[in-house]
C-alpha cells in the first residue's frame, strides 16, 4: 500500500492533505469553546472565569500530548520515508504506550496538588469552589486527553488523516450533546461540563486500539522491547510543542493573575471570552502545521528536497492568506463572538469587546511563527524548534505581561501576545535563513 503522504503533492492537493487535522485540531478546541458557551449561559459569569482559571493547570497534560504526538509523528514519518516500516511500527507502539504511561502520573499529580495549585493559579475564594469542582470530575480522564492528542497526530502519518477528523467530529458532538444534557437537562453546573468533555475524549482512543491492531493498516501495533531512544527522540522532536504548551500555561496564569487585580472577576470572565476565541482561530495554524509535519519528514527522510522545497513554498502561502483572513475576521466579529459568552451591557462584556481589537493584531505573525516552529520539528531539529517556541510563547509573552500593563494598563495586557507574536516573527526568519543549506527547502 503506497502511503499518501509520499505523492507529488501541488497547492490543492496538499490543502485536501492538511484539511482533516486543521478541521480536527478546531473541533478539538470547540471541546472548550462548548464548555465555556454552556458554562456562561446555564452556570454564570463566575464559572466562566473560574473555566479559565483551571486551564493552565491542564498545560502539562496538553503538553505531553501535543509532545508526543508531533515528535513521535517526525520519528516515524521519517521511518516511513526510509522505508523502515518495521522499526516505524515498533517506535509507534513505544511512544502510545509511554504516552498513556505519561498521562496517568499527570492526573494524579493534579488530583493530589489540586487545592494549593488553583489557588497558586489565581483562584479567588468566590472562584474556588468551581473550579475543585471542574477539575476533579476531568482528572481522572486526562490520560485519554493525552491519546487522544497522539492518536490524532499518529493518523496522518499513517496516512489517513480523514480518519482521525471524522472521530474528533464524533466527539465534538458527543461533547456537545452531553454538555446540553449534563448541564441544562441535569443541571450538573461545572461537573456536568467536566464529564461531557471527558466523554468526547474517549472516542479516538477506543477506535484507535482497535484500529492500529490490523496489520493492513500503515502503522500497527507489534510486540517491542522497550527502548528510550524512540521516547528520547520524540521528547527531543516535540520539544517546541511541549514547551509552548506549557509556556502558554504560565503566561496564561499571570494574565489571569493580573487581570484579576485590575478587574476583579468580571475582568477574568472578559479574558476568558476572548481566549476561547484564540484557541479556535490559532487552532487553524497548528492543524495546518501537523497535517503537513508528516509530509515534510517523509520527504526529509527519503531526501526529496525537490518536494521539500515545494511543499515549504505552498505552505508560505496558505499561511500567509490565512492570517490575513483570521485576523479581518475577529476585526469584523468581535461584537457576536463576545455576545456568546457574555451579556451586552455588562462590565465583562465591555473590557472583551475592546480586548478583541488588541489581540486580532496577533493573527498576522502567530501563523508564521508556528508554522516556523512546527516545520523544524517535522524536520527533527528540535533545538531550534523548541529555542522558536520558547522565545515566542515565554521570554517575549512574559515580559510584555509584565511590561505593557504598567504603561498602559488593562490595554498593555491586551496588546501583550500580539506584542511577542510580532517580537518573534524576526527570530523564524532568522532560523529559516540561516538553516536553509542544511535542509534545502529554498
Amino acid at each position: 500500500m503506497r502511503n499518501s503522504i509520499a505523492q507529488q503533492f501541488n497547492v490543492g492537493g496538499l490543502v485536501r492533505f492538511t484539511l482533516p487535522t486543521v478541521v480536527m485540531m478546531i473541533i478539538s478546541s470547540l471541546y472548550g469553546t462548548v464548555d465555556g458557551i454552556f458554562i456562561a449561559r446555564f452556570v454564570g459569569t463566575d464559572a466562566l472565569a473560574a473555566s479559565n482559571i483551571v486551564f493552565p493547570a491542564l498545560g502539562f497534560v496538553f503538553g505531553a500530548g501535543i509532545m508526543f504526538g508531533a515528535g513521535g509523528s517526525a520519528v516515524v514519518g521519517k521511518d516511513l520515508g526510509a522505508q523502515r516500516k518495521m522499526s516505524a511500527c515498533r517506535n509507534f507502539t513505544r511512544i502510545l504506550l509511554f504516552s498513556l504511561l505519561s498521562g496517568v502520573a499527570l492526573s494524579v499529580a493534579l488530583l493530589f496538588f489540586m487545592k494549593p495549585l488553583l489557588t497558586a493559579m489565581g483562584a479567588s475564594e468566590r472562584l474556588l469552589p468551581y473550579c475543585e469542582e471542574y477539575l476533579r470530575f476531568l482528572a481522572p480522564f486526562l490520560p485519554l486527553l493525552v491519546l487522544q492528542i497522539v492518536f490524532g497526530m499518529f493518523f496522518v502519518a499513517a496516512g489517513r488523516p480523514g480518519v482521525g477528523m471524522w472521530l474528533t467530529v464524533v466527539s465534538g458532538l458527543m461533547n456537545m450533546a452531553l454538555d446540553y444534557l449534563l448541564i441544562v437537562s441535569f443541571g450538573m453546573g461545572m461537573s456536568g461540563a467536566a464529564l461531557a468533555t471527558a466523554a468526547g475524549f474517549s472516542v479516538t482512543p477506543v477506535f484507535a486500539l482497535f484500529y492500529f491492531r490490523k496489520t493492513r493498516t500503515e502503522l500497527y501495533f507489534v510486540r517491542h522491547k522497550f527502548n528510550m531512544k524512540a521516547i528520547a527522540a520524540s521528547c527531543t522532536n516535540g520539544s517546541s510543542e511541549m514547551v509552548g504548551s506549557l509556556a502558554s500555561s504560565v503566561v496564561g496564569w499571570m494574565m489571569n493573575v493580573a487581570m484579576m487585580r485590575a478587574a476583579g472577576e468580571e475582568g477574568v470572565a472578559a479574558l476568558t471570552a476572548v481566549l476561547y476565541t484564540q484557541f479556535l482561530f490559532t487552532a487553524v495554524y497548528y492543524g495546518y502545521s501537523s497535517g503537513v509535519a508528516p509530509v515534510i519528514s517523509y520527504n526529509h527522510g527519503s531526501r526529496n528536497t525537490r518536494m521539500l522545497r515545494r511543499v515549504f513554498g505552498i505552505c508560505a502561502v496558505v499561511v500567509a492568506l490565512c492570517s490575513l483572513a483570521m485576523t479581518g475576521a475577529t476585526l469584523l466579529l468581535a461584537r457576536p463572538l463576545t455576545e456568546i459568552f457574555l451579556e451586552q451591557g455588562t462590565e465583562a462584556y465591555t473590557l472583551a469587546i475592546r480586548g478583541y481589537r488588541f489581540f486580532s493584531l496577533g493573527y498576522l505573525f502567530a501563523g508564521f511563527n508556528i508554522f516556523v516552529s512546527g516545520f523544524f520539528t517535522a524536520l527533527s531539529n528540535g533545538r531550534v524548534s523548541a529555542w522558536l517556541s520558547f522565545a515566542r510563547t515565554f521570554g517575549f509573552s512574559v515580559a510584555g505581561v509584565l511590561l505593557l500593563p504598567a504603561i498602559w494598563h488593562i490595554d498593555g495586557l491586551w496588546i501583550s501576545l500580539p506584542v511577542a507574536e510580532a517580537a518573534a516573527l524576526p527570530l523564524s526568519l532568522y532560523s529559516l535563513f540561516k538553516n536553509r543549506w542544511r535542509y534545502r527547502y529554498f
